[in-house]
């Protein structure tokens, strides 16, 4: 799920981050103790005998600029609590979060969260960590070690926020006065990512117990992209179900802006659609530009709080504390009237700002 809030504070997270990202093959500077976590101790910095603040890293499977609001959560909460924080993408190369998780440990991180681009990579990255005694946690993607036990996991519940989002659309058309069986559902899914597949089965399960009937959806498959969605939506729309009224919801508001401008292409007025958006990156801007759309809703989900979770576990394990299992991020529903009360005001900033190329 995209998230585009730039924060401030990623400008830091970027300039402390040069050691990881600059390459793999670099000077080193010791290893760590295993004494990690009983026994934690301030790392050295700047190559002195000092003891400084500790260091912790977070490495993430895309760019920085898919994750500047998790990376600013990260790099700004390990801030305040005393340490100081680096930050590596992977550009989606299993390989290259194998590496970043060894200069991590050579840096002297005392604890390190990992976005996997995919699972294979799980095992090799527990193993590092657990030989040099480091805390490891996955933050958004869920991965195991060698044994399939998982580790600790800070992120989102994929099926449950695809309820959520469904939910939500079944109650706006109750709420119109729509007649459930006459209603299409239009379902933007990438079909190739577990995670999307997983939002649009809690979305179609919420709506089909709503009482739209299964074969009045249609699915989607979509890439990623806006214009993927739209180019699949079009056909699909004019072969569909005969239904004067549509709900659209998707993995990401990516699939549902892509799926509401075919319905429009298709001559469909926004007062027929009910779409429902996830992340809301996309809905808030249509908002903020007071466009007449169907996104009657999106649900926000906050990476920030993601990275800055993560970051306090880390400092806690690091302190002594045994890691949660499991910690859910949940999202919030927001609407035109309520989203810029209930987002963060970076995200509302970046909402009515100048869309990026």
């Amino acid at each position: 799920m995209p998230w585009r809030n730039r924060a401030p504070a990623v400008a830091l997270a970027l300039g402390l981050a040069i050691g990881l990202v600059g390459g793999c093959g670099g000077a080193a500077s010791p290893a760590p103790s295993a004494s990690v976590p009983g026994g934690a101790r301030p790392v050295a910095t700047n190559g002195s005998s000092e003891p400084g603040p500790l260091l912790f890293s977070a490495i993430y499977a895309s760019t920085l600029d898919d994750v500047a609001a998790e990376a600013a959560g990260f790099t700004t909460t390990i801030g305040e609590l005393g340490g100081r924080a680096a930050v590596g993408a992977a550009r989606r190369d299993p390989r290259i979060v194998a590496a970043l998780v060894r200069d991590a440990i050579a840096a002297g991180a005392r604890g390190i969260s990992v976005t996997a681009p995919d699972g294979s990579v799980g095992p090799a990255i527990a193993r590092l960590a657990a030989q040099a005694g480091i805390p490891l946690v996955a933050t958004q993607a869920r991965i195991v070690d060698d044994t399939g036990t998982p580790l600790p996991f800070v992120g989102i519940d994929d099926a449950k926020l695809g309820e959520t989002v469904g939910a939500a659309a079944a109650g706006l058309v109750a709420r119109s006065g729509w007649k459930a069986k006459e209603v299409g559902i239009l379902s933007a899914e990438v079909q190739t990512l577990a995670t999307c597949v997983a939002r649009a089965q809690g979305q179609l399960r919420a709506l089909r117990d709503a009482g739209i009937p299964a074969a009045n959806v249609v699915r989607v498959p979509f890439s990623g992209e806006v214009l993927s969605a739209r180019d699949a939506a079009l056909p699909l729309i004019t072969a569909g179900p005969q239904v004067r009224r549509w709900v659209v919801v998707g993995c990401t508001d990516q699939g549902v802006k892509g799926v509401l401008d075919a319905l429009e292409t298709a001559r469909f007025s926004p007062a027929d659609v009910i779409g429902v958006g996830l992340g809301a990156d996309l809905a808030c801007r249509a908002w903020a530009r007071g466009e007449k759309t169907g996104f009657r809703a999106a649900l926000f989900v906050d990476g920030g709080e993601v990275g800055a979770t993560a970051a306090r576990i880390l400092w806690d394990v690091a302190h002594g504390d045994p890691p949660p299992t499991e910690t859910i991020v949940r999202g919030t529903m927001v609407t035109p009237a309520s989203y810029e009360d209930l987002v963060p005001t970076s995200f509302a900033d970046a909402c009515a700002g100048p869309v990026s190329p």
